[in-house]
């Protein structure tokens, strides 16, 4: 049996290369890196386009309010959404996605940090799905719902959000 043949019994998953529906898949090794100030994470070819005044007073202002710049994610509480089912909607168990035997432990780590920043609760569900972030997954993973089945059944918006056109 190889690593994606492995299934998660605690209902997470990760996307891997045996998954079509999702583009290419890159496999990683994780490293913990030091958390560095805001100034520090931003590569100077971002702001090679500000003028040194420019530069000097971004990274001096991203320094100064770098509590609003944390690598946790956040919780906003401020509205309540509500998803529409249209009649004939059953909840169904899914088929869980796989996760490589060497992603388990980040998997875990990454539920419980959530799970103690109160962004989740416990479930049993098998929709969950991790991604990798960043290029061939340099930046860590991301937990994330697969919400296509709810999807086929949720009745569309009345009041779509308007696009701008750049």
């Amino acid at each position: 049996m190889s690593e994606h043949d492995l299934v998660v019994s605690d209902g997470c998953a990760v996307i891997n290369e045996c998954d079509n529906d999702f583009g290419d898949i890159h496999t990683f090794e994780q490293s913990e890196q030091p958390i560095l100030p805001p100034s520090k994470r931003i590569h100077p070819q971002q702001i090679s386009h500000l003028t040194p005044d420019q530069k000097c007073e971004l990274l001096s202002l991203l320094d100064k309010f770098a509590s609003c710049f944390s690598d946790d994610p956040g919780l906003c509480t401020l509205a309540q959404h509500e998803l529409n089912l249209l009649a004939g909607f059953v909840p169904k168990r899914l088929k869980a996605y796989r996760v490589p035997e060497r992603l388990k432990p980040l998997v875990s780590k990454e539920k419980r940090h959530l799970l103690e920043l109160g962004i989740i609760r416990p479930s049993n569900s098998d929709t969950l799905v991790v991604v990798l972030k960043g290029p061939g997954g340099r930046d860590g993973i991301r937990l994330a719902v697969d919400y296509s089945y709810v999807n086929k059944f949720t009745r569309n918006d009345p009041f779509p959000v308007h696009r701008r056109n750049n």
